[in-house]
């Protein structure tokens, strides 16, 4: 109850240029009395009866013209749709996520953009529901899951895109339906995790010393991501010997010895890991240095954060929140001073998410799905560069290359510092 209240406070705290509507709550919608531009009356998608029967007039994506032209956005009407559960037990996370959306758009008010913020419970609506309420608004952010979005996308506008927030595998969505996938998927992981151990992209290389590459690989079958990877490896050209038992690693002095490990069983990660952890002993780390390379999934895996420091490690991640940031830390205080809590992943996803877009929207105004290809950002906890790969939707392509040092000491340096643009709106 006492989160509630908070919530609810919070919307006062939203700066003069920014509106909000809470529509969590069934029944507490009301129609808006504001016309488009045309003079023509617009129901507002608080009442989900009119919001049913709301129909933009339709646009073929062919009739837009191909060249480029700016026009600003007077308000951006954003709809956030996330499955709250309100009635029954609230979902924390996704409060969480909306108190982060919250801060975003107080910040792109104070830079002055106009937003028109509504927020909606979806757990229990169905594709019609959503689909006036994707028609009445310039940008939608949700809802989470695959088949909703799906559902969603197939009844709403052809003009309409959507934006999917946490749902990696709904990135097979965007070959024939207009979606914006926020988190990167796996196989942009390991992608950018060959590049790292072929040396490309990787700022920790050391190149005056020989490299040698090990995967460890399971015994019992490598799974699809571990397959995935040897595929990827063998494409790239990189040589590397394959070891299955654990006993079986050996260290050869004066060299870099390089692993990997090829397995979807987290059981067979964990125990890899902590055998690696006993090979980079004082003794062998004195011979040559060791370095493990992973992506998310090795991270969760390892039961030990002190030992990924111990090897060396470089894990891409498609998350990674760097407390010593002054972006992040700014963000932390004023959650602090709005909410009385302390933020978590959803929260950070939550302001990532808003405020990616709408500097989007603000930047490249109402044509901005034309031009998306261009924005690179990055947020508090993620990176985001969009790319179209032959669909109607696109793809976020940004993720994170963790360096855990010996000295305990992490660093995440961007792939490429010239690309990222500036705070402006």
């Amino acid at each position: 109850m006492k989160k509630t209240i908070l919530l609810i406070l919070c919307l006062c705290t939203l700066s003069f240029n920014a509106s909000a509507q809470w529509f969590l709550f069934p029944g507490k919608g009301k129609k808006d009395s504001r016309t488009k531009e045309g003079g023509a009356p617009q129901v507002m998608v608080g009442d989900r009866n009119a919001a049913d029967s709301t129909k933009t007039e339709e646009t073929n994506p062919e009739d837009i013209q191909d060249k480029y032209e700016y026009e600003e956005f007077g308000t951006v009407r954003l709809a956030l749709l996330l499955p709250f559960q309100t009635g029954s037990k609230p979902s924390s996370n996704f409060l969480d996520m909306y108190n982060g959306a919250l801060l975003a758009v107080r910040d792109a008010a104070e830079n002055g953009m106009r937003v028109n913020l509504s927020v909606y419970d979806c757990a229990e609506m169905n594709a019609a529901s959503m689909a006036g309420i994707v028609n009445a608004n310039d940008l939608t952010i949700g809802p989470v899951s695959t088949e909703q979005l799906k559902d969603l996308l197939l009844v709403c506008d052809e003009d309409k895109f959507i934006v999917s927030p946490l749902e990696p595998k709904a990135i097979g969505l965007t070959d024939e339906l207009r979606l914006i996938q926020f988190p990167s998927s796996w196989t942009l992981q390991y992608d950018r995790l060959v590049e790292c151990i072929n040396g490309i992209s990787d700022p920790f290389e050391y190149p005056i010393m020989e490299s040698r590459l090990t995967v460890l690989k399971d015994p019992s079958g490598c799974g699809e991501q571990g397959t995935y990877l040897l595929d990827r490896l063998d494409k790239a050209g990189i040589s590397y010997s394959v070891k299955e038992k654990y006993d079986e690693l050996e260290v050869r002095d004066g060299c870099w010895m390089k692993y990997v490990i090829a397995s979807d069983n987290d059981e067979y990660i964990s125990g890899a890991v902590r055998a690696l952890g006993l090979l980079a002993g004082t003794e062998n780390r004195e011979k040559c240095r060791i370095s493990l390379y992973g992506t998310s999934r090795t991270k969760s895996a390892a039961s030990d954060i002190l030992t990924l420091h111990k090897l060396d490690s470089r894990i891409v991640l498609g998350y990674y929140t760097d407390y010593g940031n002054g972006k992040v830390k700014d963000f932390i205080r004023k959650y602090r001073a709005v909410f009385y809590d302390e933020p978590g992943s959803f929260a950070f996803q939550g302001y990532d998410l808003l405020h990616c877009m709408l500097k989007v929207c603000g930047r490249y105004g109402k044509q901005w799905h034309k031009t998306i290809t261009l924005f690179s950002e990055s947020g508090l906890q993620s990176d985001f560069r969009f790319e179209n790969e032959g669909g109607k939707g696109f793809v976020n392509t940004g993720t994170r290359m963790v360096h855990f040092y010996p000295d305990l000491t992490t660093t995440h340096p961007l792939a490429t510092p010239a690309q990222w643009t500036t705070d402006d709106y």
